[in-house]
């Protein structure tokens, strides 16, 4: 097995390791707190927010009764239908979006020298290509609904949701599927294994996605909502999981990685 014998080195991405953490901070502070300083606004600023918004002509093709809503309900996305929050959400989504995108890539390149180094299987490869793929779509997502406040566009409004929804989920996953057998079992978090949390994470992130897309559609706007603000941190705590990515040069051990040590093997 020669020098794979001790282990295998953690690869760099396309920025420095520096560069990468500051990042991924960066995109989950400003993404974060966009949410939290526009909900603010729309739960206290009152004024037209407590107003009744008349749904009805965008989407009379499907119901052929009155829809209306009577007041903003605290999903994330209410943020951007009244100013001075609808500004801050359009910046601050869009910046987001950006730095994830940059972030997704990032942390795919640094995947792929990974499992390269290491001989990994080829479906972990495919897994990595798949979560760059969700990164750039669900950033992708975040800048294009800023244009489409439901209020005025809720179609499209609803289809950029859905994708960053979806997108969200499938980053976290993949992302866990691609390196779990490289990931280095010792490294613990608060005294938990870093390795069983990111799991943790994976199911929670999928529970809050059903519950985020399912809640609303069954009449229960408040639960959606909370879904929905449980899908944002879980999906944040999941992406800071994979920090360890960033620590370049630190030797994961061989046992650490069963299939390096399978695919070496005579």
């Amino acid at each position: 097995m020669g020098e794979m014998s001790a282990g295998v080195a953690i690869t760099s991405g396309i920025m420095s390791a520096k560069m990468g953490r500051r990042t991924l901070f960066a995109a989950v502070i400003v993404l974060i707190g966009t949410s939290v300083i526009t909900q603010a606004f729309v739960q206290f600023a009152g004024g037209p927010r407590g107003d009744p918004i008349d749904l009805t002509d965008q989407i009379k093709p499907v119901v052929d009764h009155p829809v209306i809503i009577y007041g903003l309900d605290p999903f994330i996305s209410s943020g951007g239908v009244y100013e001075p929050e609808k500004t801050i959400f359009t910046i601050g989504l869009s910046l987001s979006g950006v730095l994830f995108m940059l972030v997704g890539v990032d942390f795919g390149v640094r995947t792929h020298r990974l499992l390269k180094s290491t001989e990994a299987k080829p479906w972990r490869m495919i897994a990595n290509i798949l979560g760059i793929g969700s990164a750039i779509s669900a950033g992708f997502g975040m800048i294009m609904i800023t244009f489409h406040p439901f209020n005025i566009s809720l179609v499209m409004h609803i289809f950029y949701a859905m994708q960053i929804f979806y997108s969200g989920f499938f980053w976290v996953l993949f992302s866990f599927l691609a390196r779990s057998a490289t990931d280095d079992k010792e490294l613990k978090w608060q005294g938990y294994r870093i390795t069983k949390i990111r799991k943790v994470i994976v199911a929670i992130v999928f529970v809050s996605l059903i519950g985020t897309i399912y809640g609303p559609s069954a009449g229960y706007m408040l639960l959606g909502a909370f879904f929905e603000w449980m899908l944002l941190f879980s999906a944040m705590a999941g992406m800071l999981s994979n920090l360890p990515a960033y620590d370049e040069g630190r030797i994961i051990p061989l046992q650490a990685s069963t299939e390096a040590s399978t695919n070496t093997s005579p």
